[in-house]
């Protein structure tokens, strides 16, 4: 009967989920409000301090204690809040864009949140767009780890309000929440009822994708309680929306499918559109069948507008460059051609006729047609600049050429709406075209122009290669895949390491007839090469492009992201810590439920928290784990133990000293106040009852009369401690204080005595059972109680003296002397800095593996304990000397030297990815030219491109095994030449690497690499140059900015990289990606530019201060794996 019950439910909810989205429709004015472009534009984002929080469009809110999709669509907002500011409202989201506020009319903000876990609060602001930010109707809404719809609504404006906007104010705490399906319209709420989630959903490929390969394979995401599929798919819309499986209507594909995935049969055909729809079945105990939405895409064309295409001329005239008729400049979206002159090329002045402008293409192509836009300019009709009679030439290799035909192309209107015309260019294989023009329309002027070229080709080589060519984290099992040329019937596969193997041919993975192919097991953190060849019904082979993709760099151990709060499937439980087997000072987990830790992560939603007592034997701490079978980590290449640890800050110490009673003690900090502390303390160990009076003699110099110093009893060094202190404040009037937090990280409360008092005056700290109380006295004999509080503190307690300043960073040095104690106060004076909410002894991190025979093997971390930011602690796997890496069966973590156990503190780690694997770095070659500078500046790519030293540079010591290194001295006239040839012209990519010694600004820009004949429009093709003024590092063309990276640190070697995709460059400092970038990239015109290093110009000009050293040119955009390689970081 129970199961009955709950079939009913899910019925019922069913039916409840499947009602009208809304019980009446409302205008929303927020743009993109559920993020359904996969981008956060136009909504914008502020907070007080850069990097305080971050916005991703996600598709899935991964990490989640509720792990699920967007509540609408396919889209959401990811939001980690990393920092607080000094309010709530320092961090904020503002959907946009800003509306008008009507008069006689009120609005509603909706907006569906869930947090990572546990609660987040948000306040929803309708507002003033602009200072006084004026609100109206503000709310505080607590999310949960549950999508829910939070909304508030305005009162009635009894004005216009312009501009109006929405704030969310989201600086209330750190954490992670995610946003979805925002709605602000007109009058009261409005629920939204949650759309059907139990239908299909996510289709791949996206619904209305273009240009879809005809070898596709459908997909969706099934819904909850799905347990076969229904596939309807054809030609025609209105077959596949009204198909049922009673009347299949030729379009029910496969009925009952178990599988999410559904592989048409054959292949599609070119440019033809498909619909399709997935019905969901839902197992007998939630019997209902739920309609799935009418999907559609549109199969690839037969063939393509060729891009990539570069262009030049026998002449032009200044700014109409034969790029002019490649760049799209002028062209709009439905193909007419603008009569502006400077979006068009011009052959120069002074020249007779033929003129030429030549194409060329990324590859040798299979030309189809080419639209020519003849010069359009508004004088056409008068002066005639328009080519007429052209020769059409062609050739593969830019030296042996072949004619076409000669053509006339007809004359342009002069007008916007001009069209151009197509001309056939009858399958030639090519990868340059010449245009030689022998006449032009208006016969008299010799000079000739075109407004635009566009080449239709049909692809004939392999491409769209998955994983996607430069992609990271593959499979070590990747299935390859691609679109094949037209004409083949079969594909010869070549994979390896080993570029050049790729490259030559003699790493044949395979020879295929499908184009989806598993590649061998690969090994971890490695950057691969592979191509693909077509071949034809005729055998001719034609070769395609090498591609790359790096494959993961870690298998993980352990994530600690299936434990729950369950008995039996508990953290502790996995890894057994001292509290449970009593063999050491550790405690896994929290005392109470969650008892993994879900807030300090560093990736998931778990880590494994870690308490550690080193104050008494055995004088170390650790947790271990023992493997359901041991684990093999020999194979896949397996170098690495990795694992990320994060702890708190060890306290800073500070020499302190009493002489004859009496005592000067310096601190600093914001304050002893509120949930946590700063200052400095000098104390003793208390056991039980027991005092210490002093006699505060000064109160030192400064401001602030806050300042505080005296006599503190404290349960614990961490800031957030309970303790109660008797102090002596700056002066101003603010006397005497007794100030004591009762709970640990709670809250701080004082009482001040009625009467001013000023130094020279005594305080006494006294602890009796759980009761300390504070006392003043002007003459150390009658002492006036201030106040008590009861802490219960276990024993030992600490004893002292305290001194914060109030300010951080600046110093306040109070004079104490007749210094006394009674009770069980034991021990040497001790000084410590308190200035966290928690800190660490410092003590040493260790890992021991043991294999299944019991051979165990420990390596050692020294700093990791300490440092409050999240270490990846690497150990190689050849550390474990003795143990059968082919048979791990226990992971030990523990803090401590349990070689030579010693007394030592307290404290608590985090511990999370704890994974094997090996670091990412691959072997690039040396690259179409290699500079290692040992003394001259000879090639050693074997390619012959030696460059030329000018003006007696200096060799000095490079970086450290590096040998030599080559000195600029920055005033001009030192460099290296390296001609005029292009590095990129192969490929149209470009990475650069090069150590560098900076040695600081001059009056100059200083470049450390370039091609550019002069700063000038046309004259650029690219430079790697250091601001004048601030030494920011950027990689730019005339007036346009591609990537920028810091200033190099004077002094010191730095490895520097610059990528460059044809889309987006990307600078690397020693392995990591830094600085900012910007899409959409590209080269200057100028590819026959001069070529320098040490120089921005390849005549010197923009001179570096300092040395370089292995200087590298590629002709590709270089992996991560690569580039740390170059790094050394292997």
């Amino acid at each position: 009967m129970k199961s009955r019950i709950f079939g009913w439910a899910i019925v019922l909810l069913f039916a409840v989920m499947l009602s009208p989205s809304r019980a009446q429709q409302v205008v929303n004015l927020i743009q993109n409000g559920g993020f359904e472009t996969g981008a956060m534009t136009p909504w914008a984002s502020y907070a007080n301090s850069p990097g305080a929080r971050t916005t991703t469009v996600v598709k899935d809110c991964v990490g989640a204690a509720k792990p699920e999709g967007p509540i609408e669509g396919s889209y959401c907002l990811h939001v980690n809040v990393t920092a607080l500011g000094a309010n709530n409202y320092a961090i904020g989201l503002q959907p946009r864009p800003t509306v008008t506020y009507q008069s006689g009319k009120k609005y509603t903000f909706s907006v569906f949140l869930k947090c990572k876990s546990g609660t987040m609060q948000v306040t929803l602001k309708p507002e003033l767009g602009a200072d006084p930010w004026t609100g109206y109707g503000s709310r505080v809404v607590t999310m949960t780890d549950k999508w829910v719809e939070y909304y508030t609504t305005t009162p009635v404006f009894s004005s216009n309000v312009t501009p109006g906007q929405v704030s969310m104010h989201i600086g209330y705490a750190i954490g992670e929440f995610w946003i979805d399906d925002a709605k602000l319209y007109e009058g009261d709420y409005v629920p939204t009822v949650v759309k059907n989630k139990f239908g299909a959903q996510n289709p791949t490929p996206e619904n209305s994708a273009t240009d879809v390969a005809r070898e596709v394979v459908l997909g969706w995401k099934p819904g909850p309680f799905a347990a076969t599929h229904d596939v309807y798919f054809g030609t025609n819309f209105d077959d596949v929306n009204n198909a049922t499986p009673a009347k299949p209507l030729g379009v029910l594909v496969s009925a009952g499918q178990t599988d999410s995935t559904f592989d048409p049969q054959g292949l599609l055909e070119f440019g033809q559109t498909y619909y399709w729809r997935v019905d969901e079945v839902n197992a007998p105990s939630a019997p209902a069948t739920f309609k799935g939405t009418v999907w559609s895409f549109t199969a690839e064309p037969y063939s393509y507008t060729l891009t990539g295409v570069t262009a030049t001329a026998s002449s032009s005239t200044a700014g109409m460059g034969p790029e002019k008729t490649v760049n799209g400049s002028g062209l709009s979206a439905t193909g007419q051609h603008s009569t502006l002159d400077t979006d068009m090329w011009l052959s120069g002045t002074g020249q007779s006729l033929p003129a030429w402008i030549q194409y060329r293409f990324p590859r040798v192509t299979k030309l189809v047609s080419m639209t020519v836009w003849n010069s359009n300019q508004r004088v056409e009709s008068m002066v005639g600049f328009g080519a007429r009679s052209v020769v059409i030439e062609y050739s593969v290799d830019g030296q042996t050429w072949s004619t076409l035909n000669t053509v006339e192309i007809p004359r342009a209107s002069g007008m916007d709406t001009y069209a151009g015309s197509e001309i056939d260019l009858a399958g030639i294989e090519a990868q340059f075209v010449k245009l030689t023009i022998q006449s032009n329309w208006g016969g008299f002027v010799p000079q000739v122009g075109l407004s635009e070229v566009r080449f239709v080709y049909v692809p004939m080589t392999a491409r769209q290669p998955t994983p996607a060519s430069g992609s990271e984290g593959a499979s070590l099992e990747p299935v390859l895949s691609w679109r094949p040329g037209r004409e083949a019937v079969s594909h010869n596969v070549y994979l390896s390491g080993d570029r050049q193997a790729v490259i030559h041919g003699t790493a044949l993975l395979e020879s295929a007839t499908s184009t989806r192919i598993q590649a061998d097991r690969l090994e971890y953190g490695k950057t691969y090469f592979w191509k693909v060849d077509e071949v034809g019904g005729d055998g001719s082979v034609r070769a395609g492009d090498v591609w790359s993709f790096s494959t993961t760099e870690f298998l993980a151990v352990e994530d600690f992201e299936s434990y729950t709060d369950d008995e039996g499937n508990r953290i502790y439980e996995a890894w057994i810590d001292g509290l449970t087997n009593g063999a050491s000072g550790s405690t896994v987990g929290h005392m109470t439920a969650p008892f993994a830790e879900q807030t300090i992560v560093q990736s998931g939603r778990q880590s494994m928290p870690m308490d550690y007592d080193n104050s008494k034997a055995p004088f170390y701490s650790e947790a271990e784990r023992v493997f359901d079978a041991p684990q093999n980590w020999t194979v896949d290449g397996i170098s690495d133990l990795t694992l990320f640890v994060r702890g708190y800050p060890a306290l800073g110490s500070v020499a302190v000293a009493e002489a004859g009673g009496k005592m000067t003690l310096t601190g600093a900090g914001a304050d002893i106040w509120g949930n946590s502390d700063e200052f400095t303390y000098a104390f003793k160990v208390l056991n039980g009852d027991g005092n210490m009076i002093a006699r505060v003699v000064s109160n030192g110099t400064g401001t602030n009369t806050w300042a505080k110093g005296g006599v503190m009893i404290r349960d614990s060094l961490n800031g957030g401690s309970t303790h109660a202190m008797m102090v002596i404040t700056g002066g101003g009037g603010n006397g005497a204080s007794f100030q004591s937090r009762v709970a640990t990280n709670g809250v701080s409360t004082n009482v001040d005595s009625v009467a001013v008092v000023a130094p020279p005056y005594w305080v006494k700290m006294e602890r009796v059972g759980g009761s300390l109380t504070g006392s003043v006295s002007a003459d150390g004999k009658t002492w006036t109680t201030l106040g008590s509080a009861f802490i219960a503190m276990e024993n030992p307690v600490y004893i002292g003296l305290c001194v914060t300043s109030h300010e951080a960073g600046v110093d306040r040095t109070y004079q104490f002397d007749n210094i006394s104690t009674s009770g069980a106060v034991t021990g040497a004076w001790q000084g410590v800095v308190i200035n966290s909410s928690r800190h660490n002894s410092a003590e040493i991190l260790y890992v021991t593996l043991e294999d299944s025979t019991g051979k165990k093997a420990t390596a050692t971390h020294a700093n990791a304990v300490t440092s409050s930011t999240w270490t990846e602690v690497r150990f190689p796997l050849t550390t474990f000397t003795g143990v059968n890496l082919a048979r791990v069966a226990k992971l030990v973590i523990g803090v401590g030297d349990k070689a030579s156990p010693k007394a030592g503190g307290v404290g608590q780690i985090y511990v999370d990815d704890i994974r094997v694997g090996r670091k990412g770095s691959s072997d690039p070659g040396a690259g179409v030219a290699y500079y290692a500078l040992e003394n001259d500046t000879t090639d050693g790519s074997g390619n012959g491109r030696d460059g030329v030293a000018m003006g007696n540079p200096v060799y000095v010591d490079g970086p450290a095994g590096m040998g030599k290194a080559l000195l600029f001295n920055g005033a001009g006239g030192q460099y290296v030449a390296l001609g005029t040839w292009n590095p990129s012209e192969a490929t149209g990519e470009l990475s650069v690497s090069l150590w560098a010694k900076w040695n600081g600004l001059t009056t100059f820009w200083q470049g450390l690499m370039g091609k550019r004949d002069t700063w000038a429009d046309g004259q650029t093709m690219w430079q790697i140059e250091a601001n004048q003024t601030t030494g920011t590092v950027s990689f730019a063309r005339y007036n346009i900015t591609g990537a920028t990276a810091p200033a190099l640190t004077i002094g010191e070697w730095t490895h520097i990289v610059l990528t460059f995709d044809k889309v987006t460059p990307q600078f690397f400092y020693n392995g990591k990606k830094v600085g900012t970038v910007t899409p959409g990239f590209s080269f200057g015109p100028d590819t026959e530019a001069g070529m320098a290093f040490g120089a921005c110009e390849g005549t010197g000009g923009n001179p570096f201060n300092g040395a370089l050293d292995e200087v590298h040119l590629f002709d590709r955009a270089l992996s991560s794996f690569e580039v740390n390689f170059l790094a050394g970081i292997q």
